[in-house]
């Protein structure tokens, strides 16, 4: 009997390597596929071109504002249509968090390269983003890996969607979305898992502010998204009059799915308050 739970348990142990063995061998070769197809991003200087060209701008005004001791998340932008408060009402915190990161780095590389270096970062590890979404959403990790090494392939074919030619240097220059792009599905797997287990709202709330205040547009799927999937949970309680025991133990109900969506709802307006309220105020004058 012994003998028999031994191997037993050793069988599944081994199982359970190979599948962790080929989750971390897809990732990898998802990876190390684009790190050398996307290297001409970093591997020389020419000039910025399409909508980076406004990027650039924008972390530079962000970057001026932290060297004077101001606020990084309001500042003027002077060099626009004769000066314009564009970080009022436009994505700026992706403005903000590149200039912080930059700041240390500033007498030692150049903006241009910090852009094109964390350009090609996001973009080759954007499986990893991926993946991990797909995990906490509960998904074993083959099912994970297979979808981050699949994120690769995605193609738009010009409509500014999330593949290579919406940001490379000879795309469309779409920098704030790419933050947005590595962010929304991490934030849209943490709302769920919220909705689902009533756990880790900061975490959550934070996540789906961030992907707001990063890419407007984005931010706004993620949440119509997860709205939309709790009303789904809704209906599904609804029309089998029951709950799984995962979802028994969570005390998930119809009245958990409403306060935990409001809950998230509130804690998001609450984090992104600096910035929708001024937005509200001066819709008048934009």
């Amino acid at each position: 009997m012994n003998f028999n739970v031994l191997k037993t348990t050793l069988l599944s142990l081994v199982a359970k390597l190979r599948g962790n063995t080929l989750s971390v061998a897809l990732l990898a070769l998802a990876i190390a596929f684009n790190l050398p197809y996307l290297a001409p991003e970093v591997s020389g200087r020419v000039p910025v071109m399409n909508d980076e060209v406004l990027h650039r701008q924008g972390i530079q005004h962000a970057l001026d504002a932290l060297n004077a001791g101001q606020n990084p998340t309001d500042v003027w932008f002077g060099n626009l249509t004769l000066g314009y408060p564009l970080f009022r009402h436009y994505q700026h915190l992706v403005y903000a968090v590149a200039a912080l990161l930059y700041w240390p780095l500033q007498h030692a590389l150049a903006l241009a390269d910090f852009m094109s270096w964390t350009r090609y970062l996001l973009l080759s590890l954007f499986p990893l983003a991926l993946f991990a979404a797909t995990r906490r959403l509960g998904f074993p990790p083959l099912t994970a890996a297979v979808t981050g090494a699949l994120g690769t392939l995605l193609a738009t074919h010009g409509l500014y969607g999330f593949d290579y030619l919406s940001y490379v240097w000879s795309g469309f220059g779409l920098y704030t979305q790419l933050w947005g792009m590595f962010l929304a599905p991490l934030a849209l797997a943490c709302g769920v898992h919220t909705l689902r287990s009533g756990r880790g709202f900061a975490l959550a709330g934070a996540l789906l502010a961030a992907t707001l205040l990063a890419h407007l547009v984005l931010g706004y799927i993620v949440l119509i998204s997860l709205a939309a999937i709790a009303l789904l949970q809704w209906v599904l309680i609804e029309k089998t009059d029951s709950v799984s025991e995962t979802d028994s133990v969570s005390g998930y109900s119809k009245a958990n799915a409403v306060y935990r969506l409001v809950g998230l709802l509130v804690l998001i307006v609450c984090v992104s308050a600096y910035f929708l309220l001024p937005y509200v105020q001066d819709g008048a004058y934009m």
